[in-house]
């Protein structure tokens, strides 16, 4: 779930080429966000000002049943240079998603211990994505172009209605309020963001209107109620711990009056630890109301255990202080925390690499290619003569076009080779 690299991932030298940042040693200076003219081997440009190298973010939460079935057992959340809520919203939403296929598919468990708890209902649209795709998961269906800017748009509100002095009258039923973030996008594409100062109805005051016009695109990038509602209701990790409680004679021939006292503590997947201690208590002048008192007690929450006292075997019962439970609580709390992060990371199988042939990559020897992808800008534009199996070629684009293409910004031209046989295109220096 993320973003994505609009090249092969470790075959792209645009950002080399661009901005002297290697993409394949972890500095990549994002060149493909940027914005392009697209423009023909006559000097026309055919699109102006665009994200033409820009993918929608990738979102696979409807296919993890197929994707389990398939073997995966392991699922990455993009988050490079992403916020705090980004991580809580998209983390929580992919632990529901695990969380459900579990409870419908009984062979399968976690990886992880224990289960969430109340909190947010998270929503990915609430944070930051680019629009979604599942990309080629099922094939060549859908544009991956992010649309109006490489960045995020937020959800989809509305259209402007009006302008008129610092508001704006905008269409839909989405429930606003006041500190939510706006941004807009029209015939020119994307125009900066506002925040709201002030919500009347549909009406919506900001501070200020200009480059805003009616018929502009509205969307939310900025939600402030759940922002507040990720802040202060965070769900919380519970891990179930069952104790018995255990008093017996001391075996020790030195001290055969004595009695030892084992308190077991197992969790829900069976990591098992125990306390022992000579048991010197004086015996409960009340022992009904001395056992209530130790199953409170012991029967609490420390961090993430959520303890239950299951089992009592104890003869005479005992008085013990609540200081005295609660440390036994807490020293168990800490031997299970050690133990859960002390636990075998599982084996991670490698498969054996293939090689381009085999993957249908890069089968052009083009010399300077700054990067190649399956992603084709005459297939998201409408120009492509295969594109009509899915969708109609957009004939007024493709008469007018002479080849090559190229992409320009700030006077870097870059030259656009297709390879259509293999639905490829490669990117190289002018």
């Amino acid at each position: 779930h993320g973003a994505l690299c609009v090249g092969y991932s470790g075959q792209c030298y645009l950002s080399q080429q661009l901005a002297g940042r290697s993409a394949n040693r972890g500095v990549c200076a994002q060149a493909c966000r940027s914005r392009y003219d697209l423009v023909d081997a006559d000097g026309r440009v055919l699109v102006r000002d665009r994200s033409l190298l820009s993918p929608k973010d990738l979102r696979f939460d409807t296919h993890f049943p197929r994707l389990v079935e398939a073997g995966i057992s392991s699922f990455k959340i993009e988050g490079r240079l992403k916020n705090a809520s980004y991580v809580k919203n998209v983390v929580r939403y992919y632990r529901s998603v695990i969380d459900s296929f579990i409870a419908e598919h009984p062979s399968y468990c976690r990886a992880s211990s224990g289960r969430l708890e109340g909190g947010f209902t998270p929503d990915p649209d609430k944070t930051f994505g680019r629009g979604w795709t599942s990309a080629f998961l099922d094939g060549r269906k859908e544009e991956l172009a992010s649309g109006d800017a490489a960045k995020s748009m937020g959800a989809y509100i509305g259209v402007i209605r009006s302008v008129r002095g610092s508001a704006i009258e905008v269409s839909g039923e989405a429930v606003l309020s006041n500190g939510d973030g706006l941004s807009f996008a029209g015939r020119k594409g994307e125009e900066g963001g506002r925040r709201v100062e002030f919500v009347q109805g549909r009406r919506l005051v900001l501070r200020d209107t200009d480059g805003l016009e009616s018929g502009m695109r509205v969307y939310r990038n900025f939600d402030i109620s759940f922002e507040r509602e990720l802040e202060n209701n965070m769900p919380r990790r519970v891990i179930d711990v069952f104790l018995s409680w255990h008093s017996v004679r001391s075996s020790s021939p030195e001290s055969s009056s004595a009695v030892e006292t084992v308190v077991t503590a197992v969790t829900e997947d069976g990591i098992s630890v125990e306390k022992r201690f000579a048991d010197d208590a004086p015996p409960a002048g009340k022992p009904a109301v001395a056992l209530e008192g130790l199953k409170r007690q012991l029967g609490k929450n420390t961090g993430p255990f959520s303890f239950v006292l299951e089992k009592i075997e104890a003869e005479p019962v005992r008085f013990y202080q609540a200081s005295f439970l609660n440390g036994i609580r807490r020293e168990l709390a800490a031997i299970l925390q050690e133990r859960l992060e002390a636990r075998p990371v599982a084996e991670v199988r490698r498969t054996p690499r293939r090689d381009a042939a085999s993957l249908n990559l890069s089968t052009l020897d083009i010399p300077g290619e700054l990067m190649r992808s399956r992603y084709c800008i005459k297939w998201e534009l409408g120009m492509c003569r295969r594109r009509n199996t899915v969708r109609p070629v957009n004939p007024a684009v493709r008469a007018k076009v002479s080849e090559p293409l190229f992409l320009v910004n700030n006077g870097r031209r870059l030259r656009l080779v297709f390879d259509c046989a293999h639905c490829e295109m490669a990117v190289l220096p002018s």
